[in-house]
């Protein structure tokens, strides 16, 4: 028999399976995955195919432009995008107690 447990405060038994029932639920999960997977790569697949037509359809001085790689890195100060606004004087406060906690660190 094999038993699954819940990560979570306490372990708790879900139920007991035998080796067979325990089997077919890893070959569906398995599928399910792969699946999953098939899915992602044919929707990549798509996207690059719709870049390729784009790229076709521009004229051909602004084709050129566009097959060149654009390498440059992003600044260091990119601020990365939020589901929340951002909060009032939050990066104020850090700094400061960045620069208070570099200050203890010297004085060690």
């Amino acid at each position: 028999m094999i038993g699954i447990y819940v990560t979570g405060g306490k372990d708790e038994e879900l139920s007991k399976l035998n080796p067979e029932e325990g089997m077919r639920l890893a070959k569906e999960h398995s599928r399910y995955l792969m699946k999953e997977a098939r899915l992602r790569a044919a929707a990549e697949g798509v996207r690059l195919q719709l870049k390729q037509d784009a790229i076709a359809a521009l004229p051909p001085h602004l084709r050129e432009v566009a097959m060149v790689p654009d390498l440059t890195p992003f600044p260091r100060t990119r601020i990365p995008a939020a589901i929340s606004p951002p909060i009032a004087g939050y990066m104020e406060e850090m700094a400061k107690a960045a620069e208070q906690a570099s200050k203890i660190q010297k004085s060690r």
